[in-house]
């Protein structure tokens, strides 16, 4: 059984359009064609029904090639187009193939026109093939991060409602602890009362410790006072805690971001600071936070050591792929620059849908950083 070959056939000369099905009968297709050379017919006949390919005269009397390539184009189809003429310049040729015509063959020598459709018609099933696979690794990706982002969103509710426990719950029970051995402490016996101090010192102890877990899991002031006031708070524990001095520039004068935003804005900074700490051997950072035509962006910078950009390649820092994956969760993007001794900067733009009126001074590009 033949294979069938649906042919458009660009040429206002009946007979070469014979010479084309003649030599078309040679190969092993059935060939089912139409012939236009008009503008308007050429629209009707891509509309029509599908076509495999098309072949094309260069010039006719009211249309030429380059008007066809460009009904093709706008049409949106991807068919093999190819041009069929006998008299054309090497510089027309050029230009043909440069505005996207898929190959060309002299109609004196029309033996090359089975083989020349047969290698673009498997060129455009290649083609079509690409596609559907990068439609659906597009489509898995999305799948993924959405799949990333329920995640991330779950372990932030249960992060919330963990540090929610400790304070409300635990915090208290062991604060009423702490009351009652205070109250205990002043009627006690005196060979009792050593062992009361020590025990309240180790439920103030606790206690502190049980504050400073639901402070890391999730900090209040996040969800209440917004992300500002939350990095800022960040800042001065950090800095109580390591010594680390953190230089903050912002131009956010009324922020209404969403809480997916605010929280992955947050835990990028502390990802990215906790790694200076750990690793950059500096003692200062500069963070900078800007809004600038609905896009939130943050660099975060450092002057220590720094590192080769071949480890992330590798795979090897989770802390910087899990920054990224935060941002690529929000449609963002996650740039890292660093090189050994050279220090590191951090840079992540993120969308945003919020009401924020940014002030008009800075608004205007990058502030700078203190």
């Amino acid at each position: 059984m033949q294979n069938q070959l649906r042919l458009l056939i660009v040429e206002d000369s009946e007979n070469d359009a014979l010479l084309l099905l003649r030599e078309l009968r040679k190969s092993s297709w059935s060939v089912v064609s139409e012939r236009v050379f008009t503008a308007p017919d050429m629209r009707r006949c891509l509309q029509k029904r599908a076509w495999d390919v098309i072949v094309c005269d260069y010039v006719m009397p009211d249309f030429s090639c380059l008007q066809a390539l460009k009904i093709l184009n706008e049409a949106g189809f991807d068919i093999p187009f190819i041009l069929v003429s006998g008299r054309i310049s090497d510089d027309q040729a050029v230009a043909a193939m440069k505005a996207g015509v898929h190959d060309f063959v002299m109609k004196e020598n029309l033996k090359r026109l089975i083989p020349a459709i047969e290698r673009e018609i498997a060129e455009a099933q290649s083609r079509k093939e690409r596609r559907k696979a990068e439609e659906e690794r597009t489509i898995a990706e999305k799948e993924l991060r959405a799949l990333a982002t329920r995640l991330v969103r779950s372990q932030e509710d249960e992060r919330r409602s963990i540090a929610r426990e400790l304070h409300d719950q635990t915090g208290q029970n062991l604060t009423v602890i702490k009351l009652l051995i205070d109250q205990a402490l002043k009627s006690a016996p005196e060979n009792i009362v050593p062992l009361l101090k020590e025990a309240a010192g180790g439920i103030n102890e606790v206690l502190k410790q049980v504050q400073d877990m639901s402070l890391n899991l999730r900090p209040s002031m996040l969800d209440d006072l917004g992300l500002m006031h939350a990095l800022m708070w960040m800042f001065s524990r950090l800095q109580k805690q390591s010594g680390l001095v953190v230089n903050f520039t912002q131009n956010i004068v009324d922020e209404h971001f969403l809480p997916e935003t605010n929280i992955t804005a947050f835990r990028i900074v502390q990802e990215a600071l906790t790694n200076v700490i750990r690793y950059s051997g500096a003692t200062e950072a500069a963070v900078t936070v800007w809004v600038q035509s609905n896009l939130l962006s943050i660099i975060i910078e450092d002057k220590g050591r720094g590192f080769t950009l071949s480890a992330l390649s590798q795979g090897t820092s989770t802390g910087l792929s899990a920054m990224r994956e935060r941002a690529k969760m929000l449609e963002g993007t996650f740039k890292v620059d660093s090189a050994p001794g050279m220090g590191t900067r951090i840079t992540v733009q993120i969308p945003v849908q919020h009401d924020t009126q940014v002030d008009n001074a800075n608004s205007s590009g990058v502030p700078s950083v203190n």
